[in-house]
This record gives C-alpha cells, sequence and structure tokens, in this order.
C-alpha cells in the first residue's frame, strides 16, 4: 500500500534559492527486505547488497519510515560502489527525499565528490 503525501520546502544555497510549491512523494511500506537492503548500505557490505538486489524485487529509491531511501542512505554516506550498484539496479537518481534533496545533493553536502561525479553521468 503507498500513501501519498504532500510537502512544502525552500530549498537555499549558497548561490540561490529554490521555492517549489509543492511535491507529492510516495511512502510505500518498509519491508523486512528493505530493511536487511538498508543494513547491507550502512555496512558497506556491496557483496550483501547485489544478492539482495539480484534475488529480490526492490525498489531502492524508496522512502523509508525516516523519509530516505537506500539509495540516498549510499549516496549521504559516499558508498561509491554501492550507488553504482544501486544505479545499475535502475535506482532513479533524480529522486527526492522527503526533504525535497536528492542523491546528488546529499552527496555534494556531505563531501564526496566522487559520487556527485557518478550522478552526475549520463
Amino acid at each position: 500500500m503507498a500513501l501519498d503525501y504532500i510537502i512544502d520546502y525552500s530549498l537555499e544555497t549558497d548561490h540561490c534559492i529554490y521555492n517549489v510549491e509543492t511535491m507529492k512523494f510516495q511512502i510505500h511500506d518498509w519491508t523486512k527486505i528493505d530493511e536487511k537492503l538498508l543494513k547491507a548500505i550502512q555496512n558497506n557490505n556491496i557483496d550483501r547488497v547485489e544478492i539482495l538486489l539480484t534475488r529480490r524485487a526492490v525498489i531502492t529509491t524508496k522512502l523509508g519510515p525516516n523519509g530516505y531511501s537506500c539509495f540516498h542512505v549510499a549516496c549521504a554516506n559516499g558508498l561509491s560502489e554501492i550507488v553504482k550498484l544501486l544505479i545499475s539496479c535502475g535506482a532513479d537518481v533524480n529522486a527526492c527525499n522527503t526533504r525535497g534533496y536528492c542523491g546528488l545533493h546529499l552527496a555534494s553536502h556531505n563531501g564526496f565528490p566522487d559520487v556527485a561525479s557518478q550522478l552526475l553521468k549520463p
């Protein structure tokens, strides 16, 4: 079951302000497999992530209860090999968390230029 809700926010950076009136996000049921994938990512266990992605149908940009997806966690923590794997499995690099930040924002803000450059590749 998916729940829809609306978030209003403004994103300020050093050079400009982005005003977004409303964005619609879908929060899907967070399952045990999502939790296992998140734990494998948090432990930087590439082999386990790969196993979970190949054996299960997982939406890598599914937002969890905290408003972040497994993909966002990998980007925010600079896990370039896992980010590459998630992208190869169909992760939407433009997917935003509930605060309106995408993986590029998170990687850049946290000082991971290698991940940021991966996300800019066509």
